[in-house]
């Protein structure tokens, strides 16, 4: 219902307001729809890597533990592991740790290794900035994200 200021003053119609907004949600409706699909897939896809790359630590947990070695380390590592469910997510300081110190051994004495350069440097860097409980052994997956990483060692 008008009122007295209303008619010096008076209201401006809606629709035009209406008009634009619909005007901008649709097509930014349409760009969030169609990225969507493209945005669950990617982040399924980063889950499912990670899955893989977890089984994988798991299994070389499993094998490490299964050969006989009395190093420290692999049996700091296999203690954990063997009351862990998931070694890989459980265990992640020990076998970092581990990993660390198998790397470097192998930088040095394999010369199979010497095409993995920067992969090399980078776990000679983590060595000698880590000691015992140090959290530069967390930072191994940074090594293992470089191109020319070689991989675990087998032990079968």
């Amino acid at each position: 219902m008008p009122t007295l200021a209303d008619l010096d003053d008076p209201r401006r119609p809606r629709w035009r307001g209406l008009l634009w907004g619909t005007a901008l949600a649709i097509p930014v409706t349409g760009v969030f729809v169609a990225l969507l699909p493209r945005l669950v897939g990617a982040l399924l896809g980063g889950a499912s890597s990670f899955d893989a790359r977890l089984d994988r630590q798991d299994a070389t947990i499993a094998e490490l533990c299964a050969s006989p070695d009395a190093s420290p380390l692999r049996a700091n590592l296999c203690q954990c592991a063997a009351a862990a469910e998931r070694p890989a997510l459980d265990c992640v300081g020990p076998f970092h740790h581990w990993a660390v110190v198998t790397q470097a051994a192998r930088c040095t004495g394999d010369p199979a290794m010497s095409a993995a350069t920067s992969f090399c440097a980078c776990v000679e860097a983590l060595v000698l900035r880590g000691t015992d409980g140090d959290e530069a052994w967390g930072r191994y997956p940074h090594c293992e994200a470089l191109a020319d990483y070689p991989g675990l060692p087998s032990y079968r």
